[in-house]
């Protein structure tokens, strides 16, 4: 698909796509220019909650600071002997695939000049604690399925906004998954 900036709206589902346009021709120029790094100093508070910092990130082979420094909290509910302060873990990876899809989409739009009226999903997933737990090695650990349900208003043919959501860098982990190196240290 060639990309398409809307010359009569520079704002178009709240993207700059002046600005859009400059970023994609430069990626498009130059790939490595695309490489990212996202990156979360996470923590354990006790029990079962964590905290994540998120404070940095790299693109276009340069470091960057976010405008400000982010905290992410984590627990379980009660019924896994959390004390429930906070989203488990699995919720906020559910809710960040929701995020990716639906951002990934409104931005793709924007670049095709498609209007994005809209968008509401609900996601679900299914998995079993008896794998979380390691109490039967035939049972996964992480979710057996994941269900998305998208509603959406835009100007666009079924086919494209699918396309487009599944377009989504977390989509993409999600439904092919990613080697995880895992390192450990000694404090």
């Amino acid at each position: 698909m060639k990309t398409q900036v809307n010359t009569i709206w520079p704002i178009l589902n709240g993207i700059d796509t002046v600005s859009q346009e400059k970023t994609l021709k430069a990626v498009s120029d130059k790939n490595a220019l695309g490489e990212t790094r996202f990156c979360a100093i996470n923590r354990w508070r006790g029990g079962t909650q964590t905290r994540s910092g998120i404070s940095t990130f790299d693109a276009a082979g340069t470091s960057h600071s976010h405008m400000e420094n982010f905290e992410v909290d984590t627990d379980l509910p009660q019924g896994f002997l959390g004390t429930d302060q906070a989203p488990a873990p699995t919720e906020y990876a559910l809710q960040s695939l929701a995020a990716c899809m639906t951002t990934t989409m409104v931005y793709n739009c924007a670049a095709r000049g498609i209007e994005v009226r809209s968008v509401e999903s609900k996601i679900e997933g299914e998995m079993n604690a008896a794998g979380f737990f390691q109490l039967n090695k035939k049972v996964r650990n992480g979710f057996s399925q994941v269900r998305v349900r998208f509603n959406i208003d835009a100007d666009a043919s079924d086919e494209e906004l699918q396309q487009l959501l599944e377009s989504s860098p977390l989509f993409d982990v999600f439904s092919n998954g990613v080697p995880v190196e895992v390192e450990l240290s000694r404090a």
